[in-house]
C-alpha cells in the first residue's frame, strides 16, 4: 500500500512542477524529477517486494494472483487423444498457462467436452481414464486443485492425470497410455 501511495505522491509531483513550470521559473521542473524518482522507485520497490513474496513460498495475495494470471504466456494446444475446445470453438487454441507456487494451472475450458458441472463440483471423465471429481475453492490458495477467478475455473495440471509437456509456445495434452481403467 505504501508503494501505491508513494507513486500517486510522485505523480502529483510530476503535475504539479510541470503546471508551476510554465509560470516562467524552470526551478519548478526539479520538482517534475522528484516526482518521477518517486514513481519509479516505488514501482520498483513494489516489483522488488513482489518478487520475494513469490520467491520465498509466501502466501500470494488475491491482486498478485490476478496480477500473475492477467500476465501469463499464452500456449497453443494440441492433444492426438483429446479433443480440446479453443476459445473460439473446437481445434487447437490458445490458453494462459498460470504459474501459481511453482504449479501450472490451465482453465478448464480447454477440457469441456470431457467435464460435466454440478454446483461447485466438477467431474471429469477422459476416455480410458476414471473418471475424478474435484471441488472448486472459491479463490486460489497454495496447492489446491481447482479454483474460481473472475467466473473461470483453473484447474491444477498435474492433478489432471494426463502427460503434458511445453515445447516452445506449444502445450501438449495427452491420455497416459500406461493408465486404462482402474478401479
Amino acid at each position: 500500500m505504501f508503494f501505491v501511495v508513494q507513486r500517486y505522491v510522485g505523480y502529483a509531483c510530476i503535475a504539479l512542477g510541470v503546471l508551476l513550470s510554465f509560470s516562467g521559473n524552470l526551478t519548478y521542473l526539479l520538482l517534475s524529477l522528484a516526482g518521477f524518482v518517486l514513481v519509479s522507485l516505488g514501482s520498483i520497490a513494489e516489483s522488488a517486494q513482489w518478487l520475494y513474496v513469490h520467491q520465498s513460498g509466501m502466501p500470494l495475495k488475491m491482486n498478485q494472483v490476478q496480477m500473475l494470471i492477467s500476465r501469463a504466456p499464452k500456449f497453443s494446444l494440441y492433444s492426438n487423444s483429446l479433443t480440446l475446445q479453443s476459445a473460439r470453438g473446437f481445434g487447437a487454441g490458445e490458453y494462459s498457462i498460470v504459474r501459481l507456487n511453482n504449479e501450472n494451472y490451465i482453465r478448464v475450458r480447454p477440457f469441456v467436452q470431457y467435464v460435466k458441472q454440478d454446483g461447485r463440483e466438477y467431474t471429469f471423465s477422459f476416455p480410458g481414464m476414471k473418471p475424478f471429481t474435484k471441488e472448486c475453492a472459491f479463490a486460489y490458495h497454495a496447492g489446491v486443485e481447482l479454483f474460481g477467478y473472475q467466473d473461470q475455473a483453473y484447474i491444477r495440471i498435474d492433478s489432471l492425470g494426463l502427460d503434458f509437456h511445453l515445447k516452445g509456445d506449444q502445450a501438449y495434452f495427452e491420455v497416459k497410455e500406461s493408465d486404462g481403467l482402474t478401479s
